[in-house]
């Protein structure tokens, strides 16, 4: 969720899923001063279009139909969050998104979940998975049924020692400080990495176990400026630790306190094009266990 544009570009479709989405872009824009820009996305009308009898006039009605509803949700945000809309032509939903993102210089891409499936209160569609594989900024999913409306408690970034760790560090940071919103550092670890006391045995290490670890994973990963601005979160008192001990990551991440106004940031597989999302398999097991909005965060490019 980086900073300097803020502004927010909203994925909308006239569906819960839709809503959804638009709840959570209130949230992160609440008391930021940050911009929505709610985009629904038409179809493109291909070159043989016309010899199947639909034509400019079905074109037409589509579009005041889309604008309707975008209209609608428009008149739904709430005093203190501006908003604006788009109807964009596009191929497909999430090229559209992802032009229109580049064209207002958007600084995340909030979607929603789609109804059913089996991954908690997730369903990755093929617009989030599109989004989720090739995306140039961070993409934001709202879990079914989200009606938060910010501003948000507390962000909690989810870390390792690879390489995309620091860059999840450095979008949690840049979120936090602009809004002065608590932070959660939470790195993953056997438990028998987290010290030999009986409580780091059953996957609960003790509150200095913790932070000693979590600052070993920060110099592990060459923290540099974004290490020292989170030591110095967690000496203000403005930023906590937490170590996820044990084998199985969805149990593991099932054991962690979420707040309802709370958003966790993961980074992207190691298989990702830098400065591309990529949704990897330890993320997709984190999506399972949780009931919260999760951010994706591109690769270091």
């Amino acid at each position: 969720m980086p900073v300097p544009s803020r502004r927010i570009l909203v994925g909308y479709v006239a569906t819960a899923a839709g809503r959804d989405a638009l709840n959570l872009g209130i949230a992160l824009a609440a008391g930021r001063d940050a911009e929505l820009h709610v985009t629904m996305v038409a179809p493109e009308a291909e070159p043989y279009a016309a010899a199947v009898s639909q034509g400019a006039g079905y074109e037409r009605v589509l579009r005041r139909q889309l604008q309707s509803w975008l209209d609608e949700a428009l008149a739904s945000v709430p005093e203190g969050v501006r908003a604006v809309g788009h109807v964009v032509s596009s191929s497909s939903d999430a090229e559209g998104l992802l032009s229109q993102a580049r064209a207002v210089d958007a600084e995340a891409i909030v979607i929603g979940a789609r109804a059913g499936g089996v991954l908690g209160r997730y369903r990755i569609g093929s617009v989030a998975q599109a989004l989720l594989h090739s995306s140039h900024v961070p993409v934001v999913l709202a879990p079914r049924g989200y009606s938060g409306h910010g501003p948000l408690s507390r962000i909690t970034a989810l870390f390792g020692d690879r390489p995309g760790g620091m860059q999840v560090i450095a979008e949690t940071l840049a979120a936090a400080e602009a809004t002065e919103t608590r932070v959660r550092l939470v790195t993953f670890a056997q438990a028998s990495e987290t010290g030999k006391s009986s409580a780091a045995h059953t996957g609960v290490p003790g509150a200095e176990t913790m932070k000693a670890f979590v600052l070993e994973q920060l110099d592990r990963l060459g923290s540099g400026e974004h290490g020292e601005r989170a030591r110095a979160m967690i000496s203000s008192g403005q930023a906590t630790t937490e170590v996820v001990a044990g084998k199985e990551i969805e149990k593991s991440v099932r054991r962690l306190d979420w707040e309802p106004d709370e958003v966790v940031v993961v980074g992207s597989s190691r298989l990702a094009p830098a400065g591309r999302a990529f949704l990897g398999s330890h993320a997709a097991r984190v999506l399972r266990a949780i009931s919260v909005p999760m951010v994706v965060v591109p690769a270091p490019r």
